[in-house]
């Protein structure tokens, strides 16, 4: 240890000599701080104690004066108050006595016998003073009596100042022991100190001598080596810097040493091309510069073989040679590029090839032969232009010093051979010219030959000059046959022009056609969507009057006129879903249909078509069958409604058409790759619907005749079996729609056929295209826009952004996305033994389609989905206001998940994990969902009384509700939390009424009703604007409480009935809704057609009602206008004359009937039909064919509202 201590470095032994240094002071230091703190405990022990003890002492003896002093007084004085206060100061020595027990308990002996004596010289004193200011002794009995009270002074100061001595004594021992512990701490103090201070003295004196010593020896050897003996030896050290430092010296010995050799080899180096320039200089030839150059080179370099290639046409030629023997095989022409030679050319680089092979040239002799060991190619390159290679072969190899030699050497040997060959050019271009001489002459000599030539060849060209001007003569007559033959194609070039000028005009015509064809089919289109209403006003009154007589309330009707009406019902029934054919053929070709997609088992597809046709095919006795291949899924993501009325449509074929044998459905895998308008169905992503039959089957020539409208394969009259033909057109185009396609097969007549739907399992929308403007002359007539939104409306495709469902949430319903098949069965299967409605999304792509219809009530998220990251839906789910409260459950098995990636969610779940981990999952969603209020009001009115009375109200209807007083804090509850309505005053504090019922439709997304309750008078143009977004208007009166509780009910058992997914724009009527009586109440009913104002006067005459019918908007006014009164006003939309829109302007237009309740009756079935009627001045809406009871109980409760 010692030894490595003094081989160690002066930078450690420094280093530890400070440690040391630090360490005693520390030491020094900490002794210090211990003495100070235990001196510091004991006066803070003194002070608290001993000094208290002591100033409590004294101040018993002080005291115990001034309560003596007292004493005499009282007795002199004989004055009871003068004793009270001496009883006073005897009850504060008690307390000093208790307070020296507290200071120091030790002393509780002591004090005890204090107090004893104290109350004993107290208790006979007292007495004594008493009885002498009572006057109840003689001066004899006095003096007797003073001797036990002075006795029990004496006493008690006895032992008080026995006491006091015992704690002066006990002070002064303590204040002692201080003292002394002091004097000897700082003698240890000083001790410590000096020794520490030797140390280190004498630590620093032993460095320095080892240092100085180390530091003399690096001076010795660094006068030597400046003094130029490179050769001197420099030994090792005992520390490391001294180490460093002789490292240090000798590698500067050895560098001084190198620098010397590479002077020597710079100075042989120069020699040796200073030989070179001198064998190169003079008027050499090229022969005589390559082999000087082989010679001076091969001597130089000790090259014992080499060769000079010179450049010749592209190719290198060896031209020189040293010692190279020729062999089988050789080449002395080289390509560029070839070998090793052709490629140092091409590069232009010096190349050394070592380690060469055996069969390589050899160095041969007259003794023998052997191998090189190492071969150099260097270009010779002058102003960039390469002139030729040199070779050189060595027994021993090329050295730096020879690679350096050679690269400077090749620029003077490319000079010297750029020399003899410019002098070689300029030889033979000499020789070239005196040939050029010689041949000039020759020419001169043929030139005169030549003239001779040319006068003979001009008497010739005269006589040719005669015969071409007869030929000249030829030629024009030919021109002018040739002119008459232009004129003929020109006529027939404008006969062409004509021709193609008809050709344009009968295209034209063709495209007219064509236009006019389509607006035909447009109109036809506008036709049938019109025609609604015509094909509805009858059926209205089929249904309702056979309703009525299905009913027989009065009970005069036989079974058998009952079975009747059930029969007629049934038929109307059969009729409206004709008309909805007819209805949805329209809309195909408009298209406008609306395609609402969720998951679908497959069994329970299966089990709906068994119960619908099981019955069907047992009457005709013929075999159905629906089979599923296993090689499916469970679900599929498909349209259900559409899927089943296609399906439908090909088994009521196929059970219409056949007779005996089977009908068969079978759900398969496809077997080949399908192409549809939208592209290819490739077999793993699509699903194949086989409805086969053994029925009439199908010719072959009408298998594409039976997909026209109103097309079937036996069109006459006398045709055996009905039917309009619609069914397979319609179901051909919502094939397409959804992305997949129809294919009939039939081998023939009698030979049963077989239609095949094709679909894929996961349906993704497509944006429908917009027709073709129609640019004919007369224009087409506005579009109506459907109920259903089309697909481009269904999905937000702008900025990659989703618009999610605002509904309420459903509580019953649990999204499950996620991308294993198998596991997330296993999760719906555990979801619904829980009692949820569970759906599966497999990506995240499915599972915003789902979000833009739904609004579910938890979500289970895994985040390994195949399109994007979970993380990322999660983040949106949770900065989007629509779906910030859905609790979201992760589920993964990612790792090193950060929180930061999963923010917002209620928990994360890490696979793989157990059926108890899934159990408690089900647990808590279902306390999350439990927790859902549905039929929380939420009240916006500022006066206090209005909102006492709406609380009492709702609360006797056992209703929720919640009661702000602002705007703002109405927009800050619904982004916390969820209402089933929603009540608002428009004189707010903070908030125009208008604008604010605005943003909150907004803000629930129109999803929540809205009744503006206020006692504003609004004008025509606020209400319309109102009614845009609230539900109902309610003004304050006597009695509009109870109108309030009636329209609120109405709508929260709205809510609770209705399907998130399809949503409707008329309200169920609940039973609980408090109706008004009907007795006296006039209604006027506004119909063109007779039958229906037939109808629905008998079925509101048997409610109780007096009824007054019109047949025009006209006559409607007229009846207004006279004496009688009417307390409500049912009006249908489309009659002539004047429309029911109009009608109804008519009649807000006036004060008197501005309160008067009107019900739009319309059988149009397009999307903004209850915008405008609303718009126009209705209250509410009923669409044909009406449900009687929806309309009695609508009727009933306008009627509560209208007073």
């Amino acid at each position: 240890m010692l030894k490595k201590l003094l081989n160690s470095s002066i930078k450690l032994k420094m280093t530890l000599i400070a440690l040391l240094a630090l360490v005693g002071f520390a030491l020094v230091l900490s002794s210090n701080l211990s003495f100070f703190q235990d001196t510091n405990d004991s006066l803070r022990k003194v002070q608290e104690v001993d000094l208290k003890l002591v100033q409590l002492a004294n101040k018993l003896q002080v005291d115990l004066v001034d309560m003596n002093r007292l004493f005499q007084a009282a007795m002199a004085e004989a004055d009871q108050d003068t004793l009270r206060e001496a009883l006073r100061m005897a009850d504060k020595q008690r307390k000093l006595l208790e307070r020296l027990r507290e200071v120091k308990p030790e002393l509780g002996d002591i004090i005890a016998d204090l107090e004893q004596s104290f109350n004993d010289y107290i208790d006979k004193t007292e007495k004594y003073v008493s009885d002498v200011i009572s006057d109840l002794y003689t001066p004899q009995e006095m003096y007797l009596a003073f001797g036990p009270a002075m006795d029990a002074r004496r006493v008690y100061e006895q032992k008080l100042r026995g006491f006091n001595e015992r704690i002066n004594t006990d002070f002064e021992g303590t204040m002692s022991q201080v003292r002394d512990h002091a004097e000897t701490v700082t003698w240890e103090q000083f001790i410590y100190g000096t020794l520490l201070i030797v140390v280190i003295l004498g630590s620093y004196a032993w460095v320095f001598v080892v240092v100085n010593g180390a530091m003399s020896q690096v001076i010795d050897h660094a006068r030597e080596i400046s003094e130029g003996n490179l050769k001197v030896e420099i030994g090792g050290a005992s520390s490391a810097e001294v180490r460093e430092l002789f490292t240090a010296l000798r590698v500067m010995r050895d560098r001084l040493r190198e620098q010397g050799r590479e002077a020597a080899r710079r100075s042989r180096r120069q020699e040796h091309l200073t030989h070179l320039n001198e064998a190169l200089r003079g008027e050499l030839t090229v022969q005589q510069v390559t082999d000087a150059m082989l010679q001076a080179m091969a001597k130089v370099m000790q090259s014992m073989v080499g060769a000079v290639y010179l450049l010749e046409d592209d190719a290198l030629v060896m031209r020189a040679s040293y010692a190279y023997t020729q062999r089988k095989g050789d080449r002395s022409r080289l390509r560029l590029g070839e070998t090793l030679v052709g490629q140092a050319a091409v590069e232009r680089k010096l190349f050394v090839m070592r380690d060469l092979p055996a069969d390589y040239a050899p160095i041969a002799s007259g003794l023998g032969e052997a191998v090189a060991r190492e071969v150099m190619v260097v270009p010779l390159v002058f102003n960039s232009h390469l002139l030729g290679v040199l070779e050189l072969m060595s027994f021993q190899g090329f050295s730096d010093d020879d690679m350096e030699l050679i690269k400077r050497a090749a620029e003077g040997m490319a000079i010297a051979l750029n020399s003899a060959l410019s002098r070689v050019q300029l030889g033979e271009a000499l020789e070239r010219s005196r040939h050029q001489a010689e041949a000039l002459e020759q020419q001169q000599e043929e030139l005169r030959a030549t003239n001779e030539e040319l006068e003979e060849q001009a008497a010739i060209l005269r006589s040719s000059e005669e015969n071409l001007q007869q030929q000249q003569e030829e030629l024009r007559v030919m021109n002018e046959e040739l002119e008459e033959r232009n004129r003929l194609l020109d006529r027939q070039k404008e006969e062409i022009e004509r021709n193609n000028a008809e050709l344009e005009v009968s295209r034209k015509d063709l495209e007219d056609k064509a236009r006019q064809l389509e607006m035909s089919g447009r109109y036809k289109t506008e036709f049938l969507s019109t025609m609604s209403h015509e094909l509805r006003t009858p059926l209205n009154s089929i249904l309702i009057l056979s309703q009525g007589l299905m009913e027989n309330r009065k009970a005069n009707l036989s079974e058998k006129q009952v079975e009747h009406a059930k029969v007629i019902n049934s038929s109307g029934r059969d009729l409206l879903m004709l008309i909805n054919d007819i209805l949805d053929l329209s809309k195909v070709e408009e298209g406008k249909i609306e395609i609402v997609t969720d998951d679908m088992p497959l069994a329970e597809l299966s089990s709906k078509l068994h119960g619908q046709f099981d019955a069907q095919a047992e009457n005709k006795q013929i075999t159905f069958e629906v089979n599923i291949d296993p090689r499916l899924p469970d679900r599929i993501q498909v349209d259900e409604h559409r899927l089943s009325q296609i399906l439908r449509n090909f088994i009521s074929n196929a059970l219409k058409f056949t007779h005996q044998g089977k009908v068969a459905v079978n759900m398969v895998v496809p077997g080949a790759a399908v192409s549809t308008a939208s592209g290819t169905l490739a077999p793993e992503q699509s699903i194949a619907f086989e409805v086969s039959d053994t029925g009439i089957g199908i010719p072959a020539d009408k298998l594409d005749l039976i997909f026209e409208a109103f097309q079937q394969v036996d069109g006459t009259i006398s045709r055996k079996y009905g039917g309009t033909g619609l069914g397979l057109t319609i179901s051909r185009k919502l094939a397409e729609i959804m992305g997949g396609t129809v294919l009939v097969a039939s081998a023939g007549e009698n030979q049963g056929s077989s239609f095949t739907l094709y679909l894929p399992r996961h349906y993704a929308p497509a944006t429908v295209s917009e027709p073709a403007p129609v640019t004919a002359s007369t224009p087409a007539p506005p579009a109506p826009q459907p109920v259903a939104a089309t697909a481009a409306e269904t999905i937000a495709e702008t900025s990659g952004e989703t618009e999610l469902c605002t509904a309420p949430a459903a509580t019953d319903a649990v999204l499950i996305i996620e991308d294993d098949p198998g596991f997330s069965s296993v999760l719906k299967s555990l979801a619904e033994e829980f009692g949820f409605k569970a759906w599966c999304a497999h990506s995240v792509k499915d599972a915003r389609q789902y979000l833009q219809a739904h609004r579910p009530g938890s979500i289970i998220l895994d985040l390994g989905l195949p399109d994007e990251p979970g993380e990322r839906l999660l983040s949106q789910l949770k900065a989007d206001a629509a779906t910030r409260d859905i609790p979201v459950h992760v589920i993964s098995g990612k790792l090193n998940v950060s929180a930061d990636s999963i923010q917002g969610a209620e928990e994360f779940i890490a696979k793989p994990f157990g059926r108890d981990r899934l159990d408690q999952l089900f647990n808590d969603i279902s306390s999350e969902l439990g927790g859902l209020a549905e039929n929380k009001v939420l009240i916006i009115e500022d006066n206090a009384v209005q909102q006492q009375q709406l609380l009492d109200s709702f609360q006797e209807k056992n209703i929720s509700c919640e009661v702000v007083e602002t705007g703002q804090e109405a927009l800050t509850a619904l982004e916390q939390k969820q209402y089933g309505a929603i009540i608002l005053d428009l004189d707010l504090p903070d908030a125009d009424g208008v604008d604010l019922v605005q943003q909150l439709s907004t803000a629930t997304g129109g999803a929540v009703p809205m009744i503006i309750y206020t006692a504003r008078e609004l004008d025509k143009k606020q209400d319309a604007q109102l009614r845009k977004y609230a539900k109902r208007i309610v003004l304050k009166t006597d009695k509009s409480i109870a109108r309030l509780m009636n329209e609120t009910t109405l709508f929260l058992h709205w809510l609770q009935g209705s399907d998130n997914s399809k949503p409707t724009t008329e309200a169920p009527i609940p039973d609980n809704v408090e109706l008004v009586g009907v007795e006296g109440r006039r209604l006027l009913l506004v119909d063109d057609d007779i039958r229906n104002l037939y109808s629905l006067s008998a079925v509101l005459e048997e409610g109780g009602f007096e009824i007054e019918t019109a047949g025009t908007g006209v006559e409607a006014l007229e009846l207004l206008d006279s004496e009688d009164r009417f307390d409500l006003v049912l009006m249908d939309v489309m009659m002539p004359e004047m429309d029911g829109l109009e009608a109804m302007r008519q009649i807000r237009s006036q004060p008197q009937f501005r309160d008067l309740p009107i019900i739009a009756l319309t059988a149009k079935a397009m999307k903004d039909d209850r915008a405008r009627c609303i718009e126009a001045g209705a209250n509410d809406y009923l669409s044909k064919p009406v449900d009687t009871n929806k309309l009695k109980a609508i009727v009933k409760m306008w009627l509560g509202q209208a007073g």
